[in-house]
């Protein structure tokens, strides 16, 4: 039985550690270990961790790392010693079964469907279609590899160099776009993994200084892929994924900013809306409607 390495960073999420650490000690897969990076938290973050700790030895914690995050997904897998690795966010959870059918299904990588949760009894479910499916695939937004919903091989991580950006916006995209860049077939599943947590998130996505960052990270990864010999992936990322990042970036944004940019991106916007097989596509076309007329609240409906 392989070892999985999980690598959760955390910052005053003592509300949500319990429910995330719970997922994982919940997992039908044994052979595992969970790497928890404390980056200074200042509320009973770092007591619930070594209560924990002391409950299971699979349990480890590098706490007050000497570097900020995103730099402490690195830290974390770094320490690491897991054949297989998944990163997740403190205030997200597993399915049971995550590790169980990633192990058994991986082929360079797996992935889960997932689902947001909102409070209360309120989802939302993104079921894929189960396959094994072409690195390309993912590129192209048809399912979700990302953070949490993802088993990944230490082995291509390694032999590329792939590492997280310093950069705080958008440093997922980067990371599993090289990835995805060096790997040929990936598996996917009907099973419900992974869980998004969406009330009261530590995420923030600060409007346009999240995206004139998100640009900056882009621009750094295509550099990467064109010195890589991947140029080919360039415009399969900027006609895809980047397009879905600005859209992340500008649904938070001030109102002028977000007719600003939709004129400027506006065809790059209905290009994707027309050409894409993005799994959330209800939600770019509500969100895009939304830079010129604000409804999206209504048009979304969740």
């Amino acid at each position: 039985m392989v070892k999985v390495s999980i690598i959760m960073p955390n910052k005053n999420n003592a509300r949500w550690l319990p429910k995330s650490i719970g997922s994982v000690l919940s997992q039908t897969y044994e052979n595992w270990e969970l790497i928890v990076v404390d980056d200074h938290s200042t509320d009973d973050s770092v007591k619930i961790i070594r209560e924990l700790m002391d409950r299971d030895s699979r349990i480890d914690c590098i706490c007050d790392p000497k570097v900020p995050f995103p730099l402490t997904r690195n830290l974390g897998f770094e320490h690491s010693s897991g054949k297989y690795i998944v990163f997740l966010d403190s205030d997200d959870w597993l399915g049971k079964e995550f590790l169980e059918r990633g192990v058994e299904n991986i082929r360079d990588g797996y992935a889960s469907s997932f689902a947001v949760w909102f409070g209360g009894d309120k989802y939302r479910k993104f079921v894929f279609e189960r396959g094994v499916f072409s690195s390309l695939d993912a590129l192209k937004l048809k399912f979700r590899f990302r953070n949490g919903n993802t088993l990944l091989k230490r082995s291509i991580i390694e032999e590329h160099m792939i590492r997280f950006p310093k950069e705080r916006r958008s440093e997922d995209a980067y990371f599993y776009s090289l990835y995805l860049a060096f790997s040929k077939k990936i598996s996917v599943d009907d099973y419900v993994g992974f869980i998004v947590n969406r009330v009261g998130s530590s995420v923030s996505l600060s409007g346009i200084s999240g995206l004139l960052e998100t640009f900056k990270v882009y621009e750094k990864l295509f550099k990467v892929l064109e010195e890589n010999e991947k140029k080919e992936l360039v415009n399969v990322i900027r006609n895809n994924d980047f397009v879905f990042s600005v859209l992340i970036y500008l649904d938070s944004a001030p109102r002028k900013y977000k007719v600003q940019y939709g004129i400027k991106y506006f065809p790059n916007i209905v290009r994707f809306l027309l050409t894409s097989d993005f799994y959330m596509k209800d939600w770019a076309l509500a969100t895009f409607v939304d830079l010129f007329v604000p409804v999206k609240w209504l048009l979304r409906g969740w």
